[in-house]
């Protein structure tokens, strides 16, 4: 009579995803072939959610100065709201979470700007797939340019986030508040 542990580990790009499963049997019957067929069904699908969402970074524009100008331009005679965000700010992501979930943000604009910095790409992408947020514009400013662009959005501006701003057709810029 043998006892059998079973132990599987799914390695992915990002993180070790380590699924342990014991299983104390005595011998090898169909009951056991057939969980650990499903268990690799599991695992196999498991690894594949994992590779779509944390694919390839998207293309993030350098929001760097004049770039503020270059969105006016290029969104003229059209609303959009810019939203400043980051990675690590919790009402942020409670944010971009509102606008993937909520129908009435479907047909909106939307330009984002990361304040993370070039170096995040990786996890600043991440975080747009996750809310299936591709489609929208998206920018993440250049690193040591921080306080010179955000001068140019908004001189009472300090560089606290989530800073959103909400231009109608002819640019008038109304201040969002933000969710808390």
């Amino acid at each position: 009579m043998g006892c059998s542990r079973v132990v599987f580990y799914a390695i992915t790009e990002e993180r070790t995803i380590i699924i342990v499963i014991g299983l104390f049997l005595v011998g090898i019957n169909v009951g056991f072939i057939i969980k650990m067929k499903r268990l690799m069904i599991f695992c196999f699908t498991l690894l594949q959610f994992n590779s779509v969402v944390f694919s390839a970074n998207l293309d993030l524009k350098s929001f760097e100065p004049k770039s503020y100008y270059e969105i006016l331009s290029h969104n003229e005679g059209k609303e959009f709201t810019l939203m400043f965000w980051s990675i690590t700010c919790r009402p942020c992501i409670k944010e971009l979470d509102l606008i993937s979930r909520t129908k009435m943000y479907e047909n909106q604009k939307f330009v984002f700007v990361s304040t993370d910095y070039d170096q995040e790409h990786e996890h600043i992408s991440k975080v747009i797939k996750l809310f299936m947020l591709e489609e929208q514009e998206h920018w993440v400013i250049q690193t040591g340019k921080f306080e010179e662009v955000i001068s140019e959005v908004d001189k009472n501006w300090y560089g606290e986030v989530p800073r959103n701003y909400f231009f109608d057709e002819d640019h008038n810029r109304t201040r969002l508040r933000t969710i808390k």
